[in-house]
């Protein structure tokens, strides 16, 4: 049995809520992209909340098999041409999620930005 933390609801509601949004409010029909290394992200545009969302992106290897219970290594690239970020990522394994949302290969990264945005303008970044 897993115990869950706070942070596990806060970030499990968290998807959900930004999940309902963005259905409830519509995607646009222009899906942003941006360059990655050799990689183009394509994402999706949240039209009434003007962002651009970019989700399930690996930061990390898989930690499977020799991986397994070591820290991350760092995935330096994406090694395709096109990668479908429409989408949030796998959550990682835990109870109270559906087992179809779970995977040991869950290091991915979730990248929301306001829409319209120059490829070189300065943001700030949040994370936890």
């Amino acid at each position: 049995m897993f115990a869950l933390s706070g942070q596990h609801i806060a970030m499990f509601a968290l998807q959900t809520l930004t999940s309902l949004i963005c259905a409830a409010l519509g995607v646009g029909a222009a899906s942003p992209e941006v360059q990655l290394g050799k990689t183009t992200l394509v994402g999706r545009d949240v039209t009434l909340l003007k962002q651009d969302f970019f989700g399930g992106i690996p930061f990390a290897e898989p930690p499977l098999g020799s991986l397994r219970l070591l820290p991350p290594v760092l995935k330096t690239s994406l090694n395709v041409t096109t990668f479908d970020a429409s989408n949030f990522g796998f959550s990682c394994l835990q109870s109270s999620i559906p087992i179809a949302e779970l995977s040991e290969d869950c290091l991915t990264i979730n990248v929301f930005r306001p829409s319209g945005v120059e490829s070189n303008a300065s943001l700030p970044i949040m994370f936890w």
